[in-house]
């Protein structure tokens, strides 16, 4: 091959890229990965293919590519793509494994342990409280209090298993953002969303309001502040998030729009622990107190009573947030992955036509 022909071989776009999200992308000029390999946009292990060849074959195994090929086995396909070469219409079928979402020292074990043995106090405590009940007025009195019993069993396994999913969809649907203001902008205002409801709350308390508006007002608080520690100062990986300084505008503009329910989705089993382990605390000490004093009888009745059922309730109930915060993210996906398709269709267009731009000046140079 002379040299004019491999030159113009090196600006003809033909080559595609498994990337972002186990999607294609391309067609780009042997140039434009070199370029790429060079300031690390493309690993040695990322999957290449062009028209012709019979499958998708790491970027190190391309002569010429890389700069410097590492030692390596025969390559693969990923794992779940069969080893059938891609269709004529290009490579639409690729599968690379999804990066792992890696755990912050195996605290999603704990948060799951210690709101599965908090659920379990706040529903003793419950029941206490629905006996006492049933004793004072009789069943028909207590009905609120066995039917939040029986929503308490239910929300037990639910609480578990939906923490569990949001765990693996977030390690199935990586995303990717420019910097971590991203993540910070919600967490500060989570925060100060806190913040105000704790002051309005307890001011309300001062003028005359009941002490269980702090039930309420703590599950609201518990939630936010587990949103914003994992906004602010978790690893971004445990969102399922990477940093590229790279990330275009429209693909930003997607990913802001996605972050909140993202965190959301993350930190609900955290939430859920956080607000079950304040809410049991508070519910011990409302059964304790009485009995301590003496007065067995008021653990049935005014306040104590008040407060024992709101914090053990409030413990139950709170069990439901991760299979909200699921659903509201995959509502979220569902709403914005049409713009997400509509971004990479546009951005696939303007590479092309750019690479296309590129050869015929090359080549009317040549």
């Amino acid at each position: 091959m002379s040299a004019d022909s491999a030159r113009l071989a090196d600006t003809r776009p033909e080559w595609f890229v498994v990337g972002h999200g186990r999607k294609p992308f391309g067609p780009y000029s042997m140039a434009r990965l070199r370029a790429y390999a060079k300031d690390g946009r493309l690993a040695h292990a990322s999957l290449v293919w062009r028209k012709g060849m019979p499958a998708w074959v790491r970027a190190d195994s391309v002569p010429g590519l890389m700069d410097s090929p590492v030692p390596r086995d025969k390559p693969r396909p990923p794992s779940g793509q069969s080893p059938t070469p891609p269709s004529t219409a290009g490579p639409a079928t690729a599968r690379p494994a999804a990066p792992r979402v890696p755990g912050l020292f195996g605290f999603d074990s704990v948060e799951l342990k210690l709101s599965f043995a908090a659920s379990l106090v706040a529903l003793a405590i419950v029941i206490y409280a629905t006996i006492r009940l049933v004793i004072d007025v009789g069943p028909v009195g207590a009905r609120g209090l066995i039917i939040l019993v029986l929503v308490g069993l239910v929300s037990l396994p639910l609480g578990w298993a939906f923490t569990r999913l949001g765990r693996q969809m977030l390690s199935n649907t990586p995303t990717r953002i420019s910097n971590r203001l991203v993540l910070s902008f919600p967490g500060i205002l989570a925060l100060l969303v806190a913040a105000i409801i704790g002051v309005v709350t307890a001011f309300a308390v001062l003028e005359g309001l009941s002490p269980t508006a702090f039930v309420p007002a703590g599950v609201g608080i518990g939630v936010l502040v587990a949103f914003a520690c994992y906004a602010l100062l978790f690893d971004p990986r445990d969102l399922g998030i990477q940093i590229d300084a790279t990330s275009t505008i429209g693909e930003e503009s997607v990913a802001l729009w996605g972050i909140p329910f993202r965190i959301a989705l993350a930190s609900a089993g955290a939430a859920m622990m956080v607000v079950q382990v304040v809410s049991v605390v508070a519910g011990i000490v409302a059964v304790v107190a009485p009995l301590v004093d003496g007065d067995e009888a008021t653990v049935s009745k005014q306040l104590w009573s008040e407060v024992a059922i709101s914090s053990g309730g409030a413990a139950l109930l709170v069990g439901f947030w991760p299979v909200i915060a699921y659903y509201l993210t995959v509502l979220q996906y569902l709403l914005l992955g049409t713009a997400e398709s509509v971004q990479q269709v546009g951005r696939h267009l303007r590479e092309r036509k750019s690479g296309q731009a590129q050869g015929q000046a090359e080549a009317s140079r040549d």
